[in-house]
């Protein structure tokens, strides 16, 4: 999975930089951006289907009212079978034109792909229903349309890791970040992939960057320690170490050359 494109992220500083854009494009924020983000999936005889979903918000300005300055979502559209995963990326934001036309709301979404990714054309018509959490709709691929209800990824029975679960991120005195308010999910789905997503919220003087549903590689899990990479493409690749201590999650991030990521790298498990 990948995350925003260096053009993208150089639209970002470019709106930044600039009052007039602010001005001439208001937007509408997307809300329930954290309950959105992150994989959706269902399981059916030839494998499993679902969407990754990644939301990057830049606002301006104090909390209590925030401008809006850009949001990008992003949809990875994926389909495992025997090991092997084909996928697909579609965005409602993008510098490129897609070859598939993508259309959300915030609640609904609609994708019309023909087939100029490694998944052969398809068709997707989910809207996403925040007290269940849950999308629902249809799926139409190989000439065949279903009825589908995409849920968060799941074992069919209990999960074998007791890292499996949502960990909301703490202060950590002796990080260089001390507290970056955030949160990691961790999941086991059907086929016993992990899929793993970071939630975060960066602030400077006036600027608030939200980033949720950053994709993280699962290097090792383990009964007690887990090992985790960012996937960013030309970034550099920030490596998260992380011990489980009764309902805590004890950790460091760092790179090579630099320090860490402005991330939380301590957690408390989620009531």
């Amino acid at each position: 999975m990948r995350v925003l494109s260096a053009i993208s992220l150089v639209l970002v500083i470019c709106l930044c930089g600039s009052a007039a854009a602010r001005q001439e494009r208001p937007r509408v924020k997307i809300k329930d951006s954290e309950a959105l983000a992150g994989p959706w999936e269902f399981a059916s005889p030839s494998g499993v289907s679902g969407i990754f979903v990644q939301i990057v918000t830049l606002s301006l300005g104090p909390p209590s009212h925030h401008t809006l300055l850009y949001q990008e979502c992003q949809f990875d559209v994926y389909h495992r079978y025997l090991g092997t995963t084909k996928e697909g990326w579609f965005a409602t934001s993008n510098d490129k034109p897609e070859d598939g036309t993508t259309n959300f709301d915030g609640r609904h979404l609609r994708i019309h792909s023909t087939g100029t990714t490694e998944l052969r054309p398809f068709d997707v018509n989910i809207t996403f229903h925040p007290r269940g959490r849950e999308w629902t709709g249809t799926w139409r691929r190989d000439g065949r349309t279903r009825e589908v209800v995409l849920t968060r990824p799941r074992p069919p029975g209990f999960c074998q890791s007791p890292f499996c679960s949502d960990w909301n991120g703490e202060p950590n005195p002796q990080s260089r970040f001390r507290f970056t308010p955030g949160s990691l999910h961790i999941r086991e789905s059907s086929d016993g992939v992990y899929t793993v997503w970071l939630d975060r919220t960066m602030s400077g003087s006036e600027q608030v960057d939200e980033r949720d549903g950053e994709p993280l590689r699962v290097i090792s899990l383990g009964k007690g320690a887990i090992a985790l990479e960012t996937t960013s493409p030309g970034a550099l690749t920030f490596r998260y170490s992380g011990k489980l201590s009764f309902d805590h999650l004890i950790g460091q991030w760092g790179a090579a050359t630099v320090g860490g990521l402005l991330a939380p790298s301590h957690f408390i498990h989620a009531p």
